[in-house]
């Protein structure tokens, strides 16, 4: 009797072992799926649209890293804040990187030798965006920065209040949200 029941506990645990196993394994593919799918990425989406690049906020950029531990440069802003940079943009073509800093300046970095090619001021710090057309849009304080992929200002949105927190977002029909 007792090796009877001890018979039928044994299978259903195996059954139940069995099917927690194919639960986890399935879920483990779907992950992998999801996490490491090969993103295509189009010329007509804004290459960093959003605080950590997509609404996942994966921070993935569509451009190869780092292909050696070698490092290449570095940049040092000159404010004394040590206060590190906001979450930085990447430009359409991929050479230049844009950064908010706590110092009240855009920057725009140059990928490639990590000089800065041109500094824009703005009223505070906060993150960065980029459009499909170059466009960066920058949140600083009570504004919202519009700069050129030159760094000049096409205009700015204020807010009289208060601050404005989080990321500019750009929508696909091209509305920024913040």
């Amino acid at each position: 009797m007792k090796s009877n029941c001890l018979e039928r506990y044994s299978e259903k645990l195996n059954r139940h072992v069995k099917g927690c196993v194919f639960i986890l394994a399935a879920a483990v593919l779907c992950c992998l799926f999801v996490f490491y799918a090969d993103k295509t990425y189009s010329a007509s989406s804004s290459p960093w649209s959003m605080f950590h690049h997509d609404a996942q906020h994966t921070g993935q950029s569509a451009y190869n890293g780092p292909q050696t531990s070698t490092l290449k440069w570095s940049y040092q802003s000159s404010t004394s804040t040590n206060v590190p940079p906001n979450t930085p943009s990447i430009s359409n073509d991929g050479l230049t990187i844009y950064s908010n800093f706590a110092s009240s300046q855009v920057l725009a970095i140059s990928v490639d030798t990590g000089q800065v090619q041109w500094t824009a001021t703005v009223n505070g710090g906060g993150a960065t965006a980029v459009a499909t057309d170059g466009t960066i849009y920058a949140v600083a304080g009570t504004s919202l920065y519009t700069l050129t992929s030159t760094g000049s200002t096409k205009w700015t949105f204020s807010e009289a209040t208060k601050n404005i927190y989080g990321e500019p977002c750009i929508g696909s029909d091209g509305t920024i949200y913040t």
